[in-house]
């Protein structure tokens, strides 16, 4: 059962104790890439990993392929 997560942006959560059995992803060629975030974001981020049983770097991906696919089609016009 997964519950539905309340969440506060400004409230102080450490999302990384919590408890999530995450599917095993895919193989893919990886490299690291760092990057800094806005807290804010980075938070909802975290609930959201949490709430669809995906890890942050599966959602960090379908997002870039969203604004890949947004440009892409800006750029068709």
């Amino acid at each position: 059962m997964i519950a539905i997560l309340q969440y506060d942006v400004n409230k102080n959560i450490d999302l990384n104790t919590a408890i999530c059995n995450f599917p095993k992803m895919e193989k893919k060629e990886r490299i690291h890439y760092n990057t800094t975030l806005d807290v804010k974001l980075l938070k909802k981020l975290k609930f959201l990993s949490i709430e669809e049983n995906k890890r942050h770097n599966e959602l960090l991906e379908e997002a870039i392929e969203l604004v890949l696919k947004k440009y892409e089609n800006k750029s068709k016009e």
